[in-house]
């Protein structure tokens, strides 16, 4: 495909993001692209001159540990700042060492306003993260992780066990503003179980949380007179419950999102998590393909919002919601056309800090009509998103949501 109509139709996608669908990607690339994404910077064989400069994106996989029966964070950075507009990243862990995927997050620059949102799909230990952010604004922070996955240590896993915290560049890439692959560089990663103290989980990890109000850290190997620092943001009390629990309270109002935790024990053993919302679910779809995919909101909240992507065979739509607040939300979801109008509602009663996902015939009983979309309303903010499933290629992209009609 000439390189002005992949330009032209990644434009239309930011333009109007309901109608972007990442699986289209691969096919947008240019030809000879592949071989492109998965290159090196590489020094001039010439001897004219001095190497030349690398101008695509400079990936590095951070190393880590934890101990048996903790948590560990994969943490995907970039060592300078690129802007990127769509990508999909093949990670690879070792699952005799590591658990399921637990959550995943992405960061942009602004945390809480960032609009980077996407869909993990996880298959034992391969896990394909594909994302998007319509302003072209992730990547272009090189002070935080571009991509944080959450995965359990197995409480069988021998001290001194290793993983291997790979990124594959022959299937990923990562695409510019411009409709254009950047070159990759990788350096990879490596897990080693050890260590006495692991974070598991903070929350709230999203979501304004008011001065005074706690927040759990969860964990393990938590010490009496352990310290907990926030980035940016000052504690006012810390309370160790116990070895697996720490309450801490915020001197001010602040949205934890993208800061990263530490937690400093009084014998200088320590642990780190960047925090995001890992909500509870309350429902989820029974389609496999769904069913083994992590929906990635952006913190970005609507009271209203359109979510439209044509489906094409083997594809099918579902929705993705979450309530981040500390209060209840009543969704309505309207299945419409626009030849036909309304055709169907549905309700949904969120408590606080709860995301459903489903499929559209498993909201209505029916699928999308060629023409259709769906309107979401709720009585106070939610996060909202698209996936676009594909059960052929086993991929899911996200479908961002618009306040425009489609």
């Amino acid at each position: 495909m000439p390189q002005g109509n992949v330009r032209r139709r990644l434009r239309r996608t930011v333009d109007f993001p309901p109608l972007l669908a990442l699986c289209l990607a691969a096919a947008l690339l240019p030809t000879g692209a592949s071989a492109q994404v998965g290159g090196v910077g590489a020094a001039r064989g010439d001897g004219a001159g001095p190497p030349d400069t690398f101008t695509g994106v400079s990936i590095k996989v951070l190393s880590s540990n934890a101990p048996p029966g903790g948590t560990m964070q994969f943490l995907v950075t970039l060592t300078e700042p690129k802007p990127i507009i769509i990508t999909s990243a093949a990670l690879s862990v070792d699952s005799a060492v590591l658990d399921p995927l637990m959550g995943v997050a992405l960061y942009g620059p602004g945390g809480s306003i960032s609009d980077a949102a996407g869909a993990a799909v996880a298959n034992g230990g391969a896990i394909t993260v594909r994302a998007t952010s319509p302003s072209a604004t992730f990547g272009t922070d090189a002070g935080v992780p571009i991509v944080a996955l959450t995965i359990g240590v197995r409480p069988d896993a021998a001290v001194g066990a290793d993983s291997k915290l790979a990124l594959d560049p022959a299937a990923s890439f990562w695409i510019d503003p411009f409709g254009q692959p950047y070159p990759q560089q990788i350096k990879n990663g490596n897990f080693e179980v050890g260590g006495t103290v692991s974070i598991t989980d903070v929350f709230p990890g999203g979501g304004v949380v008011p001065a005074g109000t706690p927040v759990t850290i969860r964990g393990i190997g938590f010490q009496p007179g352990a310290i907990v620092e926030l980035d940016g943001i000052v504690v006012a009390t810390t309370t160790v419950v116990d070895d697996t629990e720490i309450d801490v309270t915020l001197a001010v109002d602040a949205d934890l999102y993208g800061r990263r935790v530490r937690v400093r024990n009084p014998d200088l053993s320590r642990a780190s998590y960047f925090a995001y919302l890992r909500a509870i679910w309350i429902e989820r779809s029974d389609r496999p393909l769904l069913a083994s995919t992590d929906p990635i909101f952006s913190p970005q909240k609507f009271t209203g919002a359109f979510v439209s992507q044509t489906a094409g065979a083997n594809q099918f739509l579902a929705l993705a919601m979450q309530n981040p607040a500390a209060s209840p939300a009543n969704v309505t979801v309207e299945l419409r056309s626009i030849a036909a109008g309304l055709i169907a509602t549905t309700t949904r009663a969120m408590p606080p800090r709860t995301r459903i996902v489903r499929e559209v015939s498993e909201l209505f009983g029916q699928g999308l009509p060629a023409d259709g979309y769906l309107l979401v309303r709720s009585d106070s903010p939610i996060q909202i998103l698209g996936l676009l499933g594909d059960d052929a290629a086993g991929t899911v992209d996200p479908v961002i949501a618009a306040l425009a009609f489609p």
